[in-house]
């Protein structure tokens, strides 16, 4: 589900901006929207992301085909080729400008053949549209150069490989025009949404006129005092998609990097099987890896191969038969059922082509998509199972008995026992507490518990305890959630954890978070961190940290979040450690690993937590449980 997976705070914020000025449409309102343009910044930070020199919103991808193919001068009696491993929204498009679809067969690639264009162009052939399917680039190059011999302008249909690139350059830069999608499938998410791309300044201005009612946007006057040349229609963007937008094209690069490492860890699982072969990427390091593409000796044994799977439930696409990518599945295409009783345009006596949907004319796509599987790549993969330990002791000098604090109905431990097990990466999930009381509420909301000592010096030592007990492998990774942060995002149990997946040589990560709430740089419950170039840690302190003598400039602080991932292993060793003067002084555990000469690596988080350490604190955080409150 690509960018889908990962809507969190940044899109909330974005789309806080807009309601607080309470202006959802992209044009006019100026003054009301106090300097807030969310679409406009989203076109620009993509234009400068792709390098191309024009782009502009529109409410979805099939919105941009048609706008893009109306500027292109595609209608009434042409003819536009289009590959048969398609989604149908590109031969909607083409229908809805009056044009005609022709189907073009495709190459191991499953994209459409370059070689194949030339013998389906007639003297009504006006646009050729290849489509990069499933994350991965078509020939754009070869495709370019047929089209330009024959003097036919390209629409590049981009929306399912968002961020790919060809050879180093980005998809959707090649052709005349190119559109991308954002519906909530693709590899970045708007809900709805589509983006028109050019580099031509009169192709972008047909496409921008076209979008919004003929307007041809003049900054010298007012809306309603603007001209126009043609008749337009509405497909303008709203604030909301482009405010999300803004958030999931920040992501995007991190999306593609984790399913391309998810998608090379099942190709090597698949590999091992005998028979499989995979798809042709005839630029594997431009892939998106939204999809993975493999294929059998036959159908018959594809089919099969496919029903073991799901057995074992393991999902794979046979787009062979699917009634939506495919064109020979689309029966109302064949019957010319459009939505109109004369079946326009395939009667319009303009059109003087003779079109045909058969599958003679596309011989490779029926062979290859007969044997072909699709595996979709999540973002989020878990690689081995982790163990979720929280510890949560009922005494404490600043707040006795915080872990059983209300919280709308529910004690703040039950808060952050829900959302732990909530993740499917972590195969088990425990409260350790030293506690009967805590003990006992866990096991009354269906948690698990574990009784552990009262003589700990921390939390660590207390999770150290709670690993013996569960009888934990040393390889094992151990997240730890402290009690006292209902507020956590599940997303950090993962950010905490990459790390050591990534790095066998790590054993300990915590989170880190740049300070917002000037308030926290000086406050000693927030904890402060300083840390090297390649992220780890230097020291932690509740004093302000670094200190900014001169004053010359602004200097980002970073608070520790109370979230700590470490191997099993290490926990042995840590527990062995003596408590040093810095870990007395500052009354911080993690001290006590950087005194001994052990490194702590930290990650950057986005998402804040809010630690309750006081019944001030609690106030707020039930006011934001309760939605009385934004957490900023």
């Amino acid at each position: 589900m690509a960018g889908s997976e990962l809507i969190g705070k940044e899109e909330a914020k974005e789309v806080m901006d807009i309601l607080e000025t309470g202006v959802f449409m992209r044009y006019g309102f100026d003054e009301e929207r106090k300097g807030v343009f969310k679409v406009k910044e989203f076109e620009k930070a993509f234009a400068d992301y792709l390098g191309i020199g024009y782009t502009l919103g529109v409410t979805s991808g099939s919105a941009a085909l048609k706008v893009a193919l109306t500027a292109m001068d595609v209608g009434p009696g042409d003819e536009v080729i289009a590959p048969a491993f398609d989604f149908i929204a590109t031969y909607e498009a083409i229908l809805e400008v009056g044009a005609i679809p022709v189907m073009g067969d495709i190459d191991d690639s499953l994209n459409l053949d370059p070689d194949d264009i030339e013998s389906k162009i007639t003297p009504f052939t006006k646009c050729v549209i290849p489509v990069h399917m499933c994350g991965a680039a078509a020939r754009i190059d070869r495709i370019m150069e047929v089209a330009k011999k024959h003097n036919l302008p390209v629409l590049e249909d981009n929306a399912q490989a968002c961020g790919g690139t060809y050879h180093g350059k980005k998809l959707g830069t090649f052709a005349d025009m190119a559109i991308l999608s954002f519906d909530y499938y693709k590899t970045m998410t708007t809900g709805e949404g589509g983006m028109v791309l050019t580099n031509s300044k009169d192709l972008y201005d047909r496409s921008d006129w076209y979008h919004d009612h003929g307007h041809d946007h003049n900054p010298n006057v007012g809306r309603g005092d603007e001209g126009r040349s043609f008749l337009g229609f509405n497909f303008r963007m709203n604030e909301f998609q482009g405010a999300v937008g803004l958030a999931q094209l920040r992501k995007l690069d991190y999306i593609i990097a984790e399913q391309r490492k998810n998608k090379a860890a099942i190709k090597d699982a698949l590999g091992a099987v005998s028979g499989i072969g995979f798809r042709k990427l005839f630029d594997p390091d431009g892939d998106t890896a939204t999809f993975l593409g493999f294929n059998l000796s036959d159908e018959k044994t594809t089919k099969r191969f496919q029903k073991l799977l799901a057995e074992r439930g393991v999902g794979t696409i046979y787009y062979r038969e699917n009634t939506w990518h495919y064109a020979p599945m689309w029966e109302h295409l064949i019957a010319r059922a459009t939505a109109n009783s004369k079946k326009f345009p395939f009667t319009n006596p303009m059109y003087k082509g003779k079109v045909e949907y058969r599958v003679e004319d596309i011989p490779h796509a029926e062979e290859i998509m007969a044997r072909t599987l699709f595996m979709i790549i999540p973002v989020r993969m878990a690689e081995e199972k982790m163990n979720e330990t929280i510890p949560a002791r009922y005494q404490s000098s600043r707040f006795e008995g915080k872990p059983l604090a209300d919280i709308c109905g529910k004690p703040m431990i039950q808060h952050v026992y829900e959302k732990a097990v909530g993740v499917d990466m972590v195969s088990y999930v425990a409260v350790a507490t030293d506690d009967e009381r805590i003990f006992e509420r866990v096991k009354g909301f269906g948690g698990n518990a574990v009784m552990t000592s009262a003589r700990h010096r921390s939390g660590t030592d207390r999770i150290a305890e709670a690993a013996e007990d569960l009888g934990l492998n040393d390889s094992d990774i151990i997240v730890n959630i402290q009690g006292d942060q209902p507020l956590f995002e599940s997303v950090q149990i993962e950010e905490v954890a990459r790390p050591l997946l990534d790095d066998l040589s790590l054993n300990f990560c915590t989170l880190i978070y740049e300070i917002k709430r000037e308030e926290e740089i000086h406050h000693p419950n927030a904890v402060k961190v300083v840390f090297d170039k390649d992220h780890f840690a230097l020291y932690f302190s509740r004093a302000t940290i670094p200190y900014d003598r001169d004053k010359k400039e602004m200097i980002p602080y970073y608070k520790h979040h109370g979230i700590y991932s470490y191997r099993r292993s290490f926990l042995r060793i840590f527990t062995s450690l003596e408590v040093g003067h810095l870990e007395k002084t500052e009354s911080l555990e993690q001290l006590r690993a950087l005194e001994n000469g052990y490194r702590i690596k930290v990650v950057e988080t986005l998402h804040d937590s809010v630690e309750v350490d006081t019944p001030e604190e609690l106030a707020r955080v039930c006011a934001i449980v309760a939605g009385e409150m934004y957490l900023k």
